[in-house]
């Protein structure tokens, strides 16, 4: 992996952390927006295969929700 992926996966991850300890509003948006787009650049910078599993993962996922 290159740096740029591992340091968006780090701010994805302290992002994600930062959008479940807090409380107000605004902060928690702002911490899911910067989670989301980090999580998007690692997606698309990641290799096919690693996009393809990601994908069927999501796919049976919902499935699995919505066959419940």
């Amino acid at each position: 992996m290159s740096t740029q992926l591992l340091l968006a996966l780090a701010i994805a991850t302290i992002a994600s952390s930062f959008y479940l300890m807090l409380s107000e509003e605004v902060p928690r948006m702002m911490a899911a927006i910067v989670a989301i787009v980090c999580f998007f650049v690692c997606l698309v910078s990641a290799p096919l295969p690693v996009q393809l599993l990601i994908f069927c993962c999501i796919l049976s996922i919902h499935r699995h929700q919505t066959a419940v």
